[in-house]
């Protein structure tokens, strides 16, 4: 008996405490009190700054549960340099997609490039269908290695900075057998999505060229650079930041 009443009381108290208020139920409120166009104005901004805080949420929990459940990408590709597989953007985005879009998630990008072909640009934005996104931008020179002609460097450079800018927001990394992977990588977990960051801005800062960081440490994209060569890459655009 003493139980259920302290059960039944403690269900009283539960329905007697005072439930949040939204910012809309106040501007509601407002509205039937008939404030003044000030103070309506205040709690319009109150509101907008409550819906993008729980956007914000609703992306980071679905971008949470996406990586988890994120497969591993088929290597679709032949590199006949270093007898190796890898992972083709096509892959990467195919096998990313549906769990993505299972999450409310899309990625998409948006790619400039100068008018005499001296640079191009690609801004990867992850966007949530609650309205929160958030963007990767990566910028570098034509991949001029190989018989390339300028569409052809062009096409190239800007294939790098898809991918590294995919994977950076997306969080994804292949871990392996990337397009110039020489097989010295192999068993060394990627950066992780901060690292990523430090060195995505340091090649901004120092206007270096994305593609030509990835060709250098034989990735795909940066957020594919093994651990165990972040310290030797931020040393690196150090040094280069130091002497401009």
């Amino acid at each position: 008996m003493t139980t259920q009443l302290k059960t039944i009381e403690h269900g009283q108290d539960v329905a007697m405490r005072p439930q949040p208020v939204t910012p809309m139920e106040m501007l509601h409120q407002a509205l039937t009190n008939g404030q003044s166009v000030e103070i309506l104005e205040r709690l319009m901004t109150l509101q907008e700054r409550y819906q993008a805080a729980e956007a914000r949420r609703a992306f980071i929990d679905a971008k949470a549960a996406f990586k988890a459940e994120a497969p591993a990408v088929e290597k679709d590709k032949d590199n006949l340099q270093y007898k190796s597989k890898y992972s083709s953007i096509g892959a990467i985005v195919n096998t990313m997609n549906p769990i993505l879009s299972k999450h409310g998630l899309d990625a998409s990008w948006d790619i400039w490039q100068a008018e005499d072909l001296s640079e191009v640009k690609v801004i990867c934005t992850l966007s949530h269908r609650d309205g929160h996104s958030e963007s990767v931008s990566m910028r570098s020179k034509p991949d001029g290695t190989g018989q390339k002609n300028p569409i052809q460097q062009m096409k190239s450079a800007g294939t790098y900075l898809k991918i590294a800018t995919y994977e950076a927001v997306v969080g994804v990394a292949s871990n392996e057998g990337n397009a110039d992977d020489d097989g010295n990588a192999a068993g060394s977990s990627p950066i992780s999505e901060e690292q990523t960051k430090r060195i995505l801005d340091l090649i901004d800062e120092t206007e270096s060229s994305a593609a030509q960081f990835c060709k250098y440490f034989k990735i795909a994209a940066v957020a594919a650079l093994p651990a165990s060569k972040f310290d030797a890459a931020i040393k690196a655009l150090e040094k280069k930041r130091g002497q401009q």
